[in-house]
This record gives C-alpha cells, sequence and structure tokens, in this order.
C-alpha cells in the first residue's frame, strides 16, 4: 500500500458522498477497509481527511454522517446574515438567549435611538447551533428584553447593538 491510499480512497468516497444527502450515514472504518482491501489504520485516515475537508461529520456513539461545509459570506453587497446562510445550506438555525441584562446605553448609538448615554437598555446574549452541531460564534444583541424580536433594527451589520427599554 502506498503512503498516499488513503488519500486515494478519500478522494474516491468524497466523489461518491456529493451525491449523498446531507446527514446520509457513512459506511464504518470497517467496511471501508474491507472494500477497499486496506487496514483499518488506513480507512481511518481516509475518513479523518474526509472530516477535515468538512465532508463528513463524526458523532462519537452514533457514527459518521454526509456533512456540507457552509461558507458563510459578507460582503457590500450581501448584508451578515447567519440564519440565512444555514437556512440556505439545508440546516435549520438555531439560537437561545443565555442571559439578559439590563446596562446603560452606550455613547456610540445613541443618535440612533434618540436617548441620551447612560440611559437602560436590555442586552440579550444568545448562544447560536443548527440542527447538526453547535457553533462557535455568539454576539449580544441589546434589545427590548428577553423577548427580542432580533427585527432590523437590531444592527445587521454589527455584533451589538442597543435598543431602549
Amino acid at each position: 500500500m502506498s503512503a498516499t491510499r488513503y488519500l486515494e480512497i478519500a478522494e474516491r468516497l468524497s466523489a461518491e458522498l456529493a451525491e449523498c444527502a446531507r446527514g446520509t450515514r457513512v459506511a464504518s472504518e470497517a467496511e471501508i477497509a474491507r472494500r477497499f482491501g486496506v487496514g483499518r489504520a488506513a480507512a481511518r485516515a481516509a475518513v479523518q481527511e474526509l472530516e477535515r475537508r468538512f465532508v463528513v461529520r463524526r458523532t462519537q456513539g452514533s457514527g459518521t454522517f454526509v456533512n456540507r461545509r457552509i461558507d458563510y459570506v459578507i460582503s457590500r453587497s450581501v448584508p451578515p446574515s447567519w440564519s440565512a446562510t444555514i437556512a440556505a445550506a439545508g440546516a435549520t438555525p438555531r439560537a437561545l438567549v443565555k442571559s439578559v441584562r439590563t446596562i446603560p446605553l452606550p455613547a456610540a448609538p445613541t443618535d440612533r435611538f434618540e436617548r441620551p448615554a447612560g440611559s437602560p437598555v436590555h442586552e440579550a446574549c444568545p448562544v447560536w447551533w443548527t440542527c447538526t452541531a453547535t457553533v462557535w460564534r455568539r454576539s449580544c444583541c441589546r434589545g427590548r428584553g428577553p423577548n427580542c424580536p432580533w427585527s432590523s433594527r437590531c444592527c445587521p451589520s454589527r455584533a451589538s447593538c442597543a435598543r431602549p427599554v
């Protein structure tokens, strides 16, 4: 077996998995090893390579599943929308408000809200995730309270913003 045999296996599997729907279960390492006539170490290396390329995701105790890489594009013509990006990729975006606290309105957004600096506002901090994985992204939105509707007034172009109480 050549040192790059696992890469050849990964390429072939990648092409096959491109035809499969997201969430489709992938063969086990033992099945891959038998199919390609290699040892378990080569099969494991091939699956690890696919995971590194975001072609599959592994869940301990559940198995390996087809995955799709999701690119989060932000440009002048594309406003940042994490939820829209995740939904367009076929996943379900979700957020959970982890904390809400009342803070004084920072000086920067006072002109937008026509309130003096120091006025009380609510800061809600959500954690974001998809239907398949927790996402590292965490941002804070200063809204009207624990049921902030996350509307367009909630600064889509900034990580945080403020609303009057």
